[in-house]
């Protein structure tokens, strides 16, 4: 037999935990890119506190495939961003893939997340095709920077 049973106590809904996430390039453990001497602060606010993988794997290790990766939850294979620019990569093939309307900011902003965005979102974004509204969907801020012809080179 069950009996339904509670206490008076009423329980206190918590709000969701604090996001952030901090994406960079160019972070090669072989090359010492890590190190404390290009990375001082970086090192001691999160590194010394945070996790080293030993044993570890990425489906591309190039900028704007990875981070269409992290943007959109799929291997590479899946959403095919296989180069930083047009036709094979890049910004301008990412959204014109329909990929800006399904990624990690949208289904956070979903969940009640009011997320920020500052900083380099994908190669050649900005650039002539690229910039189909004012900011990419699911951001509340977006400071995206503006890609010229030849930066991230």
């Amino acid at each position: 037999m069950l009996v339904p049973w509670s206490t008076q106590a009423q329980s206190v809904a918590r709000p969701p935990p604090n996001i952030l996430l901090v994406l960079t390039d160019d972070q090669d453990y072989m090359l010492g890119s890590s190190s404390r001497e290009y990375m001082p602060n970086v090192n001691s606010l999160v590194g010394d506190a945070g996790l080293e993988l030993q044993n570890f794997i990425v489906s591309m290790a190039w900028c704007c495939p990875s981070r269409a990766s992290l943007f959109t939850g799929r291997f590479v294979h899946n959403h095919n961003i296989t180069s930083g620019k047009w036709p094979q990569g890049g910004a301008n093939k990412f959204l014109a893939s329909g990929f800006g309307n399904d990624t990690l900011a949208v289904w956070l902003n979903q969940l009640g997340y009011n997320s920020y965005f500052t900083g380099k979102y994908l190669n050649g974004f900005g650039a002539e095709l690229a910039m189909p509204e004012p900011c990419p969907k699911g951001y509340r801020v977006f400071e995206g920077l503006v890609q010229k012809r030849g930066q991230y080179k």
